[in-house]
């Protein structure tokens, strides 16, 4: 693989691990906030809420600006936007203001999301390359998830909250050169308009293939999302864990994410996309059966819970790469489109699996593994029509 090759290839996993950056930098200092900027808990909460509506919802708008605009001039506004809008973030006086242009920076590197898994089918052309770097989405979108909460811990207690913000405008700067080496998109890539672009998403839905692959989409994300934010909830009351360690019991539910995505590309040329499928496929029930097996237990280690969610987002990683492949290659234009819609599916789904685990607990688990062995189950009946092996 070239030098050349090998730059674009490590783009989605940059794009990917900026959104995910943003979305979570401030979860160390936003329980504090309330006092810093003289408002209610409640609001501080409704303001993260809606900067994830909004960064969850922005991908159907920015999935066709980007075919019309083109993705490397798409970045380079996104960055420019997200720099201004976090900066002021970071000199916010007061909650409205913070509130105003957190969510746009958010909303704005939302678009990230939707470059990273567009951006493999319309710069690289061998198919491994491809599998490759979407893979990598995964790893950047993990990595982020757990360090960037480390880091901004650490810049909050030497330099205080303020600067937590300004975290992501530096690296977004660094992105903003980096995009500039860019090469333009083909000709023919640039015929697509807006309008048409636009169009494209209903015509995406007559395509059975895509249809499919939002239902396993959803069916993941509804898990490993609601499993990510419910840990806490979940292990905090019972093991007394303090607020400072919670970030390390994220880690073992996101480290599929972390280790697996490098060795992706040579894992299926190794094994195979039917092996590495049936495998994962396990995994999935697994997840399940051990959430059955943990609800019988009253005294267990506080580190087996986490064994469910484990399991779920190795299935998740393993798969991305391998569906996210087939799927693209039955859409013939308005892939950034169809990476928009990708999107919203991941932010809706992951919303219902959270308000779904506000009513488990560890004392009725059992029902954590009634959720996951029905995403399971419907997942598999998707998925046997997207990939043929």
């Amino acid at each position: 693989m070239s030098l050349h090759t090998r730059f674009l290839v490590y783009f989605p996993m940059l794009f990917m691990a900026t959104f995910w950056g943003l979305m979570k930098v401030g979860l160390p200092i936003f329980p504090s906030m309330p006092s810093l900027l003289n408002t209610s808990e409640d609001t501080v909460r409704f303001i993260i809420s809606l900067s994830f509506i909004f960064a969850g919802l922005f991908p159907l708008i920015w999935g066709p600006l980007i075919d019309k605009m083109q993705m490397k001039r798409f970045i380079e506004l996104v960055c420019v936007v997200g720099v201004v809008s976090l900066v002021l973030a970071s000199i916010a006086g007061n909650i409205a203001f913070f509130g105003v242009v957190f969510v746009i920076g958010s909303a704005f590197v939302s678009g990230m999301s939707v470059c990273s898994r567009a951006f493999p089918v319309t710069f690289l052309k061998d198919a491994e390359q491809i599998k490759h770097a979407l893979s990598l989405t995964s790893f950047g979108g993990y990595s982020a998830a757990f360090l960037t909460p480390l880091l901004s811990g650490w810049v909050s207690t030497w330099l205080g909250w303020r600067a937590v913000f300004v975290i992501i405008p530096i690296w977004l700067v660094v992105m903003f050169f980096l995009v500039r080496k860019l090469p333009e998109q083909s000709q023919s890539a640039q015929a697509l308009t807006f309008k048409r672009s636009l169009l494209q998403m209903g015509a995406h839905f007559k395509n059975s293939v895509f249809r499919k692959t939002l239902v396993v989409v959803m069916c993941m994300a509804a898990i490993i999302q609601s499993y990510y934010i419910a840990v806490p909830f979940w292990l905090t009351p019972v093991y007394h864990i303090q607020p400072t360690e919670v970030a390390y019991y994220l880690l073992p539910t996101l480290l599929p994410g972390i280790i697996y995505p490098p060795f992706s590309n040579y894992m299926i040329k190794k094994l195979g996309e039917r092996f590495i499928l049936n495998s994962v496929k396990v995994c999935f029930i697994l997840a399940a059966l051990s959430a059955f097996a943990l609800s019988l237990f009253n005294n267990t280690i506080s580190w087996l819970w986490l064994l469910p969610g484990f399991l779920a987002t190795l299935y998740s990683v393993a798969l991305i790469p391998i569906l996210l492949f087939h799927t693209f290659n039955t859409i013939d234009e308005g892939k950034s489109s169809a990476s928009g819609l990708i999107g919203v599916a991941t932010y809706v789904s992951g919303g219902i699996g959270m308000l779904i685990t506000v009513y488990i607990n560890l004392g009725n688990f059992y029902w954590e593994g009634v959720f996951i062995l029905v995403a399971a189950l419907i997942s598999f009946w998707a998925l046997k029509d997207v990939v043929r092996t």
